[in-house]
């Protein structure tokens, strides 16, 4: 608020004199007015800025000709670089130079950008998973929102989620399954006189088993398909023709009694040592002529 006070000894204020002074108080009033609008602009984009800062996946907000608008902490963090640098000297192409130097696959990540952000060609995927290697080794997964304003596009949200934790367990998780399944396939192919035909899912393993007719199935209880290996002990038990070939469930829980009442001639209880399963699968076997097949999901 402001308050002009003017004043003069002997002569009063002509009429003009009056409409100029008015005038100039007007100007004054304009002038506070954007001053507090500036003060409240400012003061929102504060709160913006506190809000992106807050959020834990990176932020990143491209003009339509590609050039940063605006950042958030976490993605300068993750990119290696400060705010100002970000939105003061990342036009498009100096920005693809900081992708070059700092992730593994340039080459497919920039043209994922160019599609979502420029509208330069398709984006194959609605995300894509980058590796970044400065200044972290870390996984990304990236992928971009438009901002409309009056049903006009007006700029691109590109949001960098750190993902390394998942993806790392989930590499632990294959080579787990991997390492595990050759280990216990290795012993089965050892032993004379009998091949080992490996299915994943329970339909590949019961349609196996209607054609093979092998001397033994070694049933796991979660199989690839997200079918339960009760399944296909079910189904064998239901047909006269299979529910004489011996069954041992391999399974990492406690269901022996289940198993036994459905037929089953064997049981182990994940993890043991392959030679208990080459042991387990010769035992179920003994009391009936080798053809010379066992059939075992390949999950195991």
């Amino acid at each position: 608020m402001a308050c002009i006070i003017l004043a003069r000894i002997d002569r009063r204020f002509s009429e003009h004199e009056q409409h100029i002074l008015i005038g100039m108080a007007k100007q004054v009033s304009l002038a506070l007015d954007k001053l507090a609008m500036f003060e409240e602009t400012k003061r929102q984009r504060q709160i913006t800025q506190e809000m992106l800062d807050s959020v834990q996946e990176g932020i990143q907000l491209l003009s339509l000709n590609g050039g940063t608008i605006q950042v958030n902490s976490t993605f300068c963090e993750l990119l290696g670089c400060n705010r100002e640098q970000a939105v003061s000297d990342f036009d498009i192409e100096a920005f693809f130079a900081h992708l070059q130097s700092c992730t593994a696959e340039p080459n497919r990540l920039i043209p994922y950008i160019k599609a979502v952000a420029l509208g330069e060609g398709d984006a194959q995927e609605d995300s894509i998973v980058f590796e970044l290697t400065s200044p972290v080794k870390r996984y990304i997964q990236l992928y971009a929102e438009p901002l409309y304003r009056n049903q006009r596009k007006w700029s691109t949200l590109l949001v960098y989620r750190d993902i390394t934790k998942e993806y790392e367990i989930d590499q632990m998780k294959s080579e787990f399954v991997s390492t595990v399944s050759h280990e216990l396939r290795t012993p089965l192919a050892s032993v004379l006189g009998f091949a080992v035909y490996p299915f994943s899912t329970a339909q590949e393993a019961l349609d196996a088993i209607y054609r093979l007719r092998p001397d033994a199935v070694v049933l796991d209880l979660i199989l690839q398909d997200g079918e339960s290996g009760w399944k296909v002990i079910e189904a064998m038990q239901e047909n006269p023709e299979l529910k004489t070939i011996p069954i041992v469930i391999s399974s990492a829980f406690e269901e022996k009694k289940k198993a036994f009442d459905l037929g089953a001639k064997g049981y182990l209880l994940k993890p043991y040592h392959p030679d208990t399963l080459s042991k387990a699968i010769l035992l179920a076997v003994t009391s009936h002529e080798s053809a010379g097949q066992i059939l075992i999901p390949d999950q195991l």
